[in-house]
């Protein structure tokens, strides 16, 4: 995986898996690459996290406040039943501070 790229390819995604369990059946495989993009999903926001809240014109924010920042951005949200991790408060916010 390339070190700027926080998310593997899909072929990397399921190699990993499967060199877990390289006997793994084709469910347990799925499984197990859900498992990872949901790890390297949430590796992906919380970088995106830590670079807004690095830019120049956030970096003096008081530490109690960046982790109350960082906590809600990275909180999922619900609606209903469904909830949606990471990537609506992140892109909203985002854009708010563009």
């Amino acid at each position: 995986m390339n070190k700027e790229n926080l998310i593997p390819s899909s072929t990397e995604i399921v190699e990993e898996a499967e060199k877990e369990n390289p006997k793994a059946d084709l469910n347990k495989i799925h499984s197990k690459t859900f498992e990872l993009i949901k790890k390297y999903r949430h590796e992906y926001y919380k970088k995106k996290v830590e670079d807004l809240l690095s830019r120049e014109d956030l970096v003096n924010i008081p530490k109690e406040i960046r982790e109350k920042i960082e906590k809600e951005l990275i909180k999922p949200i619900r609606v209903g039943e469904i909830e949606y991790k990471h990537s609506s408060s992140l892109l909203s916010v985002s854009y708010f501070l563009l």
